[in-house]
């Protein structure tokens, strides 16, 4: 494979990988998806093939090819004339069919007895799907290890799996093409769809956001329809990208330097008026945005200080203003604690000081920031709000101002999916904190806000986005 292209192409080690668990060596599939590759890297202008590229192949070529590359691996071997031929021709068929629906629940492998359950629907005795799955294994076209089947050629399993299910079943009539199966089969979230979502949020934390994780959480769900309506707020993610947080960032600046009467800096020279503080401990989200914030906007590095420490930058600098900087706001209620805690510090501070106080974030729930405002004020402290990217009951998924779903009523049973799920999950706010049911995602973080079966990992919970 390397060497044909080894003038045009550089074929990373893991992309070789990649192809050969596609494929099996199979020459007819490795040319399939080896000749999208060189389309693909054709309009790229690029050379190095990774990964990314073998997916983008497989993908496309699963979902333009013909049912006929696949027959051969159901129509092969048949000895028998006539009607008997018939009879194992659709047998056979029907055993695949089962085989299928069985790994769009458990993603590659599939026992005897999960396959025998699934040929009920298309009236076959178990003892026949067992003699069935046998002889594929016999004409290797399937793999057997410890009483799990799996399909040798994973291009085949993936084509079974994402198309050809339906396209089998529009070639056969009766019981399984009711309309029950119909509309499972409307339902299924197809590889193209996982695929077009990975490739606008494709990057979480460092690593990347690859199909494969995605169908194994959709499939936590259970059934189609489930998975479908899940998906759906799945797509529904405002996922903000690494350069988006920094352009946010100085967004941030621009507004907190015009309201303080501070030259925004191009040069470089540091700000020495302005500290910057975060809302929760080391670890946390808020610290590494404080310490981006102060990276993008110059902030000389003594201002940056532990929430505890922040009287300490006022021994040594003309500081105006402290900003606390935070990924997120959704309740505000994380704001009123923090600041609660050392309010009467914080209070002397600002008065002896003459200090404004402001909060930013980057992005949050519109209504948080005067929730926020008044009670802080309350508190006696003057603590101004700022959200780069407010938001609106449109942006919670579950709400009934949300554009998520086509109507009330699938609004209201994927609320009861994602809040049964949560419950499973954490032990508190199944919908999120403060049941907000946000989907922000950031490249770095995931607020808690979000709904809980996007980042929570509880009782061997698989999540998208773990915090």
């Amino acid at each position: 494979m390397r060497q044909p292209a080894e003038k045009y192409l550089e074929f990373s080690d893991t992309a070789v990988e990649r192809i050969y668990s596609y494929t099996a060596g199979n020459p007819y599939f490795t040319k399939l998806i080896c000749k999208s590759i060189v389309k693909i890297m054709v309009n790229r202008r690029d050379a190095h093939v990774t990964v990314s590229e073998v997916h983008e192949a497989c993908t496309t070529e699963l979902r333009n090819i013909d049912i006929n590359s696949f027959v051969h691996f159901w129509e092969d071997g048949i000895v028998e004339k006539g009607a008997e031929r018939e009879k194992i021709f659709l047998n056979r068929r029907k055993v695949l069919l089962a085989f299928g629906e069985v790994l769009r629940r458990t993603s590659t492998k599939a026992t005897v007895a999960q396959v025998q359950l699934a040929s009920k629907e298309y009236d076959l005795l178990g003892e026949l799907v067992k003699g069935e799955m046998d002889e594929f294994v016999q004409r290797q076209v399937f793999e057997e290890s410890s009483g799990f089947y799996s399909i040798k050629v994973k291009f085949f399993a993936e084509w079974l799996r994402e198309f050809g299910v339906s396209q089998i079943l529009s070639r056969l009539t009766g019981r399984i093409a009711g309309i029950e199966r119909r509309a499972a089969e409307v339902a299924y979230v197809r590889g193209e769809e996982i695929f077009a979502f990975v490739k606008r949020v494709n990057r979480y934390k460092g690593r990347l956001v690859l199909p494969d994780h995605v169908r194994k959480w959709l499939e936590q769900f259970g059934s189609e329809t489930n998975q479908r309506l899940m998906f759906k707020i799945l797509c529904a993610v405002r996922y903000v990208t690494e350069f988006e947080i920094r352009s946010r960032l100085n967004d941030l600046h621009s507004m907190i330097a015009k309201e303080i009467g501070l030259p925004v800096r191009h040069g470089t020279g540091r700000v020495e008026h302005l500290a910057v503080s975060y809302l929760d401990g080391v670890g946390k989200s808020g610290y590494q945005y404080a310490r981006l914030y102060s990276e993008e906007n110059k902030i000389i590095i003594r201002n940056v200080v532990d929430p505890s420490k922040v009287s300490s930058v006022f021994l040594q600098t003309n500081v105006k203003a402290v900003l606390w900087v935070d990924d997120f706001i959704g309740t505000g209620l994380t704001v009123v604690s923090q600041f609660g805690e050392h309010r009467d510090h914080l209070a002397k501070l600002q008065k002896e000081y003459s200090l404004r106080y402001f909060v930013g974030v980057i992005a949050g729930l519109q209504e948080s920031q005067v929730k926020a405002e008044e009670a802080l004020s309350k508190l006696g402290l003057r603590v101004d709000v700022r959200i780069c990217e407010p938001l609106s009951s449109r942006d919670q998924c579950c709400s009934r101002d949300a554009t998520v779903f086509e109507s009330e009523d699938e609004r209201l049973r994927a609320q009861r999916i994602a809040e049964d799920f949560g419950r499973r999950i954490v032990s508190k706010h199944p919908l999120g904190f403060g049941d907000c049911g946000t989907c922000v995602i950031f490249e770095r973080s995931c607020p808690n806000n979000n709904l809980p079966i996007l980042w929570g990992n509880g009782n061997g919970w698989d999540p998208v986005f773990p915090r």
